[in-house]
């Protein structure tokens, strides 16, 4: 089964002190809107198992939890509890929903593999009851499982439908490159002493509901109406997301809003033509080059000895003579990235002669430079190595290197080339007395 698992925004975000409650939780009310233009998608096997059940969740972000620390795997383990029979499940998560960004990415991915389940037993667990275990699983997993605008009160537990339809409206959603936890910004609103909620919720719907203000240009009335809670917490506490809320509003967005508890922001354009210009999202390509090389030398392992390139384990004849795993594929990567975004280069972040990174994984300085460029509000585009190595043979792990950096980089993989070149037997390459790699890059910032 294939599926997608939309994000959401809310129009309107009111929290309510949680004294109101003694489970701890806080009360809302919001107006929530799935939007499919922006969706992780689910891939999902199932076959029936001799033994007992069992459940693999894979990811192509190595940021997400692919155990029981995931709302999709937890989501599946909740629903087989209801079957009696023993099942395998393998669930491929491809994520296109930042994490942490108030878009609801994890929730829209539980209530996915819910729904797929129950379509593939047939509808074996009732709608109302399908709905609690949603909610067990997290306070707005409940809302995904509409599929459509509704208004989320409660916990996130009560979702009503609209007694109207709510006309389509345009606008862009930005990612400041920033993480917000939901729980951190909770802290925050509970923090300001005596805070007064809004009724911005209560607002809206009663506009929408009415036939004269429906009949007025939707953007319009949103551009007055939209409203979130959060905003003036996580604004001060998170300068990126200030800054990203600013730049939408200068690049001519009638307004703009927080997605949720953050960090992403939505910009209300007027019209579809005003959301695909450029100016929404002020953002420009800008291109990283890094090169990397290091010299061989004899190996005391034979033939079984290995060396690492872009990430992957191959045979080799040579050691690498290098501080760390000596990986010149990564290396070139970690300096176009850190290129990009005019962040200096692999020697200013982790010093060759600093003894902590002898034999480090060159996955880390990776992890390290990708995570300036999202900092710095950069998103990447494509990757480009190549190796030129008289040896080893690099074709038969061409595939193996692009998947390793798909899951490294979280990236598409038809966005990612590796290839090999030589130096026809000339210089120090042509002697087989070294590698080398280049690496060029991509990204909107």
């Amino acid at each position: 089964m294939f599926l997608c698992a939309p994000c959401r925004i809310n129009l309107t975000l009111d929290v309510f002190d949680k004294k109101e409650r003694t489970d701890g939780y806080h009360n809302l009310d919001s107006l929530v809107v799935p939007l499919g233009e922006l969706a992780d998608e689910l891939h999902i096997h199932i076959e029936p198992a001799s033994d007992r059940t069992s459940i693999i969740l894979t990811c192509n972000d190595s940021y997400v939890p692919v155990d029981n620390r995931n709302l999709a795997y937890r989501a599946a383990e909740a629903y087989l509890a209801n079957i009696d029979k023993s099942f395998h499940i393998q669930i491929d998560l491809y994520k296109r929903i930042p994490a942490e960004a108030g878009l609801g990415g994890g929730s829209s991915d539980a209530a996915a593999v819910l729904r797929a389940l129950n379509a593939y037993f047939n509808q074996a667990v009732d709608q109302s009851v399908l709905t609690v275990m949603a909610a067990r699983l997290g306070s707005d997993v409940p809302l995904f499982l509409a599929e459509k605008p509704v208004r989320m009160r409660g916990c996130g537990d009560i979702i009503g439908s609209l007694d109207f339809e709510l006309p389509v409206f345009w606008g862009v959603i930005v990612h400041p490159g920033t993480r917000v936890s939901t729980a951190h910004a909770y802290a925050l609103l509970d923090a300001v002493p005596n805070r007064q909620s809004g009724t911005s919720t209560e607002r809206l719907l009663s506009r929408l509901s009415d036939k004269k203000d429906m009949s007025s240009n939707i953007s319009e009335l949103l551009a007055t109406s939209l409203s979130n809670d959060f905003e003036s917490v996580v604004f001060v506490a998170y300068p990126n997301v200030a800054r990203a809320y600013e730049m939408i509003i200068s690049a001519g967005a009638l307004r703009a809003l927080l997605c949720g508890s953050g960090s992403a922001i939505f910009g209300l354009a007027r019209d579809l033509q005003h959301a695909n210009n450029r100016n929404m999202t002020s953002k420009q390509t800008r291109v990283g080059m890094g090169f990397d090389v290091h010299r061989f030398l004899p190996t005391q392992n034979g033939p079984s000895n290995k060396i690492m390139l872009c990430g992957v384990e191959i045979p080799s004849t040579f050691d690498i003579e290098a501080n760390s795993d000596g990986d010149v594929g990564l290396h070139a990567l970690v300096d176009a990235l850190l290129g990009s975004v005019a962040a200096g280069d692999i020697g200013m972040h982790f010093a060759p002669d600093d003894k902590q990174w002898t034999g480090a994984k060159s996955s880390v300085f990776l992890k390290h430079a990708l995570m300036i460029v999202h900092e710095k509000g950069g998103e990447l585009i494509n990757i480009d190595i190549t190796i030129i190595a008289e040896k080893p043979y690099i074709s038969p792990y061409r595939q193996i290197m692009r998947e390793k950096l798909s899951e490294l980089l979280a990236l598409n993989i038809e966005r990612i080339s590796v290839k090999a070149t030589t130096t026809e037997k000339m210089g120090f390459i042509g002697r087989e007395e070294g590698i080398a790699a280049q690496a060029i890059i991509s990204v909107l910032v």
